[in-house]
């Protein structure tokens, strides 16, 4: 991926400098000969050539740096529009007629393009979506179609994160940025000449400071090539389109008609969808409460139900619900409580209960060990005194990478805990090193055997750290099974191999079996899910309940059947 993203930066640079002696400015058209003149002319200046020479390289190395590509694209079309707006409109005349013909040319050339495709993109999400995803694609649509992705509705995830598997209209901010500095360029270039002819290089003062506000903004808030084919396709099609028909629009009220008409088109989509009939949401026992916001008494409530598994008789669509209720606590519980890679020495922890027992447990690693924690919580509570847990996403605890010393990070948080532990538990995923074959084979021993040496000198008593997890298809998710469900479809076909689970995994146990400490102990946290006889690990029980709501991580129920083999094996070591 990282070739291929070097390759597409590559491409951008030749397209782009292809564009420079053709490409036609926003704030030129072909009916206005003066104007595209005094564009070609600016385009063809030494400091706009200059500009992309210098930009591209320094924006891209700066984003390789940090790991993240992507991201100089859209600062480099953001940094290249605003100069080569400004150099044309202080090339030419600046008043109300040629505001007027600017916006009219910029609705015109963006704006019924833009809203056909958001149309056709909800008619296909809401056609394609479980019927709890409606409001939200609905929400999504109605921002994008008003040019404020980039303000409401962002999700809480970046671009790849596993939660953020179907954000169809997230790609729209860029848009949104675009169509919002269009409305207020004018505005700041009557700001900038007011302020030069009261003052010379007022007007370079003052857009400094607005973009240091910006940028402060900014700062402050951070907290398949065959579908790249097809996007092409698309994209050319849908442009040949509507290039034809802004060929016959030529005033205002037929721009003002074609929008209104596709605004129309937007809500009849966004009616017929809501209209459809939408099963009944009903609860599977009536025991506890299902308000996510109170995690003890759905844990409570869910545990209830896995001791009583065979008072389970719920329909296909009832499963399909109570499957959603059990990803939704996951995600709601999640969120929110991982703690940043800051290396300080400050402790800061994700979540933490009181038991009955004697035993102080931490447990720590990336965002599966969630997964363990639900099931200690309610099972374990009449050994520990304390279980406290603290988890960073998306990190292998003993690893260095672009996002920081995770080992020095995770070393932080037992040595500043405050109090001798009895149990250190070390549950994470391997994500992140998994297909790094060159880490594996040369790195990978020695960053952990240091990581488990220093934690082996700090005041813990017994470490459990765990083998590889095992994964489901990659590209399982509890929205396909809800669908299965809803469409009484055989849910069996979700389970996978436990033989090529263990042959995924067998590169990173070789090295972490060659582990050497005397307080650790290595456990087989996936195990319980799989059985070497049939050859099946389950990703959805019998009985229609979900086991993985993705390929990696489980639900309560899974949580529950963890933690009660997890226990047994603390009594075999004598911990318990």
């Amino acid at each position: 991926m990282r070739l291929f993203g070097w390759g597409l930066f590559f491409i951008l640079v030749v397209v782009s400098g292809a564009m420079t002696s053709d490409y036609q400015s926003p704030w030129c058209c072909k009916d206005s000969n003066d104007n595209c003149r005094q564009h070609v002319k600016v385009c063809n200046e030494p400091s706009y050539r200059t500009l992309l020479a210098e930009e591209c390289p320094s924006t891209c190395g700066f984003f390789c740096k940090k790991g993240n590509i992507s991201l100089a694209y859209r600062f480099r079309f953001f940094v290249i529009s605003g100069f080569l707006m400004h150099m044309l409109m202080d090339s030419a005349a600046f008043s109300a007629e040629s505001i007027q013909n600017f916006y009219f040319r910029r609705v015109k050339r963006i704006v019924p393009t833009y809203l056909f495709i958001v149309t056709c993109t909800t008619a296909w999400a809401l056609h394609i979506f479980d019927y709890q995803y409606i409001q939200k694609t609905v929400t999504e649509s109605l921002t994008a179609a008003l040019f404020a992705s980039n303000i409401f509705n962002l999700p809480k995830h970046g671009y790849f994160d596993t939660n953020n598997q179907y954000p169809v209209f997230l790609h729209t901010w860029s848009l949104s940025v675009e169509l919002q500095f269009y409305l207020f360029v004018p505005l700041l270039y009557f700001l900038c000449k007011k302020a030069d002819s009261w003052k010379p290089r007022a007007g370079t003062a003052v857009l400094t400071a607005i973009g240091a506000c910006s940028f402060l903004l900014q700062v402050l808030s951070q907290d398949g090539i065959l579908i790249l084919q097809a996007c092409f396709l698309l994209s050319v099609l849908v442009e040949s389109s509507f290039k034809k028909l802004n060929q016959s629009i030529n005033c205002k009220v037929k721009l003002f008609l074609l929008i209104v008409a596709l605004y129309m088109c937007l809500a009849a989509t966004i009616s017929f969808n809501s209209n459809i009939q939408q099963p009944q949401v009903s609860a599977a026992l009536k025991n506890g409460t299902d308000n996510i916001t109170k995690h003890e008494e759905f844990l409570m409530s869910r545990l209830f139900d896995y001791e009583h598994m065979d008072q389970l008789n719920m329909t296909n669509t009832q499963l399909a619900d109570y499957n959603g209720r059990l990803y939704d606590f996951w995600y709601h519980f999640a969120y929110g409580h991982a703690v940043k890679n800051d290396e300080t020495k400050a402790l800061k922890i994700s979540h933490q209960v009181e038991g009955t027992g004697d035993l102080e447990v931490l447990l720590i690693g990336n965002s599966i060990s969630l997964d363990l924690y639900y099931g200690l919580w309610p099972r374990f509570r009449s050994h520990y005194k304390r279980l406290t847990l603290v988890f960073t996403v998306a990190t292998v605890p003993f690893q260095q990478d672009f996002d920081g010393d995770h080992s020095r990070h995770f070393l932080n948080i037992v040595k500043n805990f405050g109090r001798p532990i009895d149990l250190l538990v070390i549950r994470y995923a391997t994500l992140r090193i998994v297909d790094d074959k060159n880490y594996i084979e040369n790195q990978m021993r020695t960053d952990m055997q240091y990581f488990f040496d220093q934690l082996s000198l700090l005041p813990v008593k017994k470490i459990i750290t765990g083998y590889t997890e095992y994964k489901a298809d990659r590209d399982y998710t509890v929205e396909m099974l809800q669908k299965a469900q809803r469409a009484n479809e055989d849910t069996s076909k979700f389970n996978f191999s436990y033989k090529k689970a263990r042959e995924r995994n067998l590169p990173l146990d070789k090295v972490i079996s060659t582990l050497k400490c005397d307080k650790c102990s290595i456990y087989d946290f996936s195990r319980t899910f799989c059985n070497s006889i049939t050859d099946k690990c389950s990703a959805v029980l019998e009985n229609g309940v979900i086991i993985y709501w993705d390929y990696m991580h489980v639900s309560a129920f899974g949580s529950f059947f963890m933690a009660d083999d997890f226990i047994s094996y603390l009594r075999r070591i004598n911990v318990i």
